[in-house]
């Protein structure tokens, strides 16, 4: 899945800031060029990259406190270390007492699955690598970009209950280019399991022709094509400083008609080969 990039000015105003002080944070490093990409004269942002790189790289200076005195102190000291925690919150998306980075059976445990479950979801990639880091022999997971990803990727998310086993195979749009390519006749998409048996035949018959020789790669094919036609235009091409100083001697048109079809014929012989 590709990152999610956005203007400076929509992601200031997704996080409560002005694009001036975005466009400052990007120019001082602390978004960092690996959040951005251009895009013509804009400066487009990727949303969870740049969220963490202002985690790790701005500080929050709170004020000093006050001794406390009086009720009333206390109260409004209370007021400003919420404020200031709503603050970080609403920059970040997140919790700032919530652990960064956990071991999978830690994820796994706060999401009711099984870590061999997780695993899985990391290989298959539904669980991306910008969520993960390694640990050792080991892997820690980003718990907010993990679930994330796991709610756009994985239908069941949010469910309580055991997933069930994840529906393979192809989509209907899927099995009709693949059968159609192998020149099969297309069948009933009313049922999954017809669906199924035809992809899965199609995709052997391809594999099949492949390691056979029958089916050749397009991109082979035109490099191939290029490689020929490049020679016989550097042979053609190489005609007049070849055998320019031969003709230059011969005064019998026949015989300088003659020479020269008779190179030209065997630069166009490399195409026949």
């Amino acid at each position: 899945m590709e990152y999610e990039y956005i203007s400076i000015p929509a992601f200031a105003k997704k996080i409560g800031r002005t694009p001036e002080y975005i466009r400052r944070l990007v120019a001082d490093g602390k978004i960092e060029e690996s959040a951005t990409k251009q895009k013509g004269a804009r400066k487009l942002i990727n949303i969870d990259l740049a969220l963490e790189h202002m985690e790790n790289n701005i500080s929050y200076v709170n004020k000093k406190p006050v001794k406390q005195s009086s009720k009333p102190k206390q109260t409004r000291e209370s007021k400003q270390t919420r404020e200031s925690k709503q603050t970080k919150q609403s920059i970040y998306g997140v919790n700032k007492k919530m652990k960064k980075w956990k071991s999978i059976p830690e994820f796994a445990k706060e999401m009711g699955f099984s870590p061999q479950y997780i695993r899985k979801l990391v290989e298959s990639g539904k669980i991306e690598k910008t969520a993960t880091k390694p640990n050792g022999k080991r892997f820690l997971i980003d718990p907010v970009l993990a679930k994330k990803q796991m709610k756009n990727n994985v239908s069941y998310v949010g469910r309580h209950a055991k997933p069930q086993e994840e529906q393979t195979g192809p989509t209907p749009a899927e099995t009709i280019a693949v059968v159609e390519k192998a020149g099969l006749q297309m069948v009933s998409l009313s049922k999954a399991q017809t669906r199924r048996a035809n992809y899965e035949a199609a995709l052997k018959k391809l594999e099949l022709e492949e390691k056979t020789g029958e089916l050749v790669s397009a991109e082979k094919v035109d490099l191939d094509f290029f490689n020929i036609a490049r020679l016989v235009r550097d042979a053609i091409l190489n005609i007049p400083s070849r055998i320019g100083a031969e003709l230059a001697s011969i005064t019998d048109v026949h015989l300088v008609n003659e020479r020269l079809t008779t190179e030209l014929n065997a630069a166009l012989e490399e195409l026949a080969r």
